[in-house]
């Protein structure tokens, strides 16, 4: 039987979890190896140099190099304060003078000899490393990295934005609507993760907003909608860094899909519960999805979800235009690559989607459910 090793998006209701957290530069570890931690818990932290600015001296104040440095006060190490007065020279008996002001608070880090140019260092900022998964740390690698273990229920949406965020789940509604409206969400949403099967208006995205909800899980959003809401055209398919109000998270595709069972009868059964959400997705090579994690799930009747070769009726997803966020069925699988619009050779499956349609699309199109 042919069969080919693809990415899965895992769906596992208690499964072990490892998490590795990794602070950018060495820092501290305020934890210790078999110590419990909670999501929230700040686990380690580092000192984040401050930016560096370069004054240019001679380029500022039009005076002659040699000038300028006959004239100059500074020294290397002094502290500095925003708009304070970093370079002055009076001509005519004081009746004229040029000055230059600090244009950040920080220290001297540096004066060039060769061109009078001031490198003002900014004041660091203290970088805290959260735990984002609950449970107990396995391992402390140098002063950097933190492995978190837990049981947990562990969930993976096909696409999302916003970064790590933390709140109990709350179902909307679990019935099939057509859209999710203002009306539908709650006025006590403060820190929740809202749940619903359908896709929104602009008016409940603003409603989810002001609520101060944490983050919206959904079945899928019009892309037109998706741009306004970040207030930008989404162009490189890594997401995770947006400044928003809430995480949101889709799991379906862009469009008017509905969140599939599967999913609704999960996040269900989980309502009420401590979560950890992260919009984070990486839609190319080293492919990264967004998720939804609850910690410290008993592993009675454990299911672990694996990634496994495709094989005739395994369940997928379509994850590239122009069927992205469509479910099916793989009913064949050639064994010869095909020619595809394109024009490359590639290998191909054949898929009988939940409306009945048959396409015939590469293996790299598809993830496993």
């Amino acid at each position: 039987m042919s069969s080919s090793l693809v990415p899965s998006l895992i769906l596992a209701e208690k499964t072990e979890l490892v998490k590795l957290r990794e602070l950018p530069l060495k820092g501290k570890i305020l934890v210790q190896i078999g110590q419990q931690v909670i999501a929230d818990q700040i686990i380690a932290e580092a000192e984040m140099p401050g930016d560096l600015l370069v004054v240019k001296l001679v380029e500022q104040s039009g005076l002659d190099l040699d000038l300028v440095m006959r004239n100059l006060t500074l020294k290397e190490g002094e502290q500095v304060e925003k708009n304070q007065l970093i370079f002055q020279y009076k001509t005519f008996f004081g009746l004229f003078e040029t000055n230059v002001l600090a244009p950040i608070s920080g220290q001297i880090e540096f004066i060039s000899q060769h061109n009078a140019h001031v490198g003002i260092r900014g004041s660091s900022k203290k970088l805290k490393l959260q735990a984002y998964l609950a449970g107990t740390v396995k391992n402390i690698i140098g002063e950097q990295q933190v492995e978190i273990v837990s049981q947990a229920t562990f969930v993976q949406g096909i696409f999302g934005v916003g970064g790590e965020r933390f709140g109990e789940i709350k179902i909307l509604h679990p019935e099939m609507e057509l859209e999710l409206l203002a009306s539908d969400i709650p006025s006590d949403s403060k820190d929740k993760i809202l749940v619903s099967p359908n896709f929104p208006t602009w008016e409940a995205l603003e409603a989810v907003k002001q609520s101060g909800a944490a983050g919206l899980i959904l079945g899928s959003i019009d892309n037109q909608l998706l741009t306004k809401y970040l207030g930008y055209e989404l162009g490189l398919p890594i997401t995770g860094g947006e400044v928003l109000p809430f995480t949101l998270i889709i799991t379906e595709g862009f469009g008017d899909l509905h969140m599939s069972d599967r999913y609704l009868e999960i996040l269900g059964r989980l309502e009420g519960s401590s979560t950890a959400i992260n919009g984070a997705t990486q839609i190319r090579a080293g492919a990264v999805r967004p998720e939804i994690i609850v910690a410290n799930t008993s592993l009675k009747n454990k299911r672990t979800a694996k990634i496994t070769g495709l094989e005739i009726g395994a369940e997928v997803k379509v994850i590239r235009y122009p069927y992205f966020g469509m479910n099916g069925k793989i009913i064949n699988l050639p064994v010869n690559p095909e020619l595809i619009e394109t024009g490359a050779m590639v290998r191909v499956a054949e898929l009988e989607l939940e409306d009945r349609r048959v396409i015939t699309v590469p293996r790299t199109n598809i993830e496993i459910i």
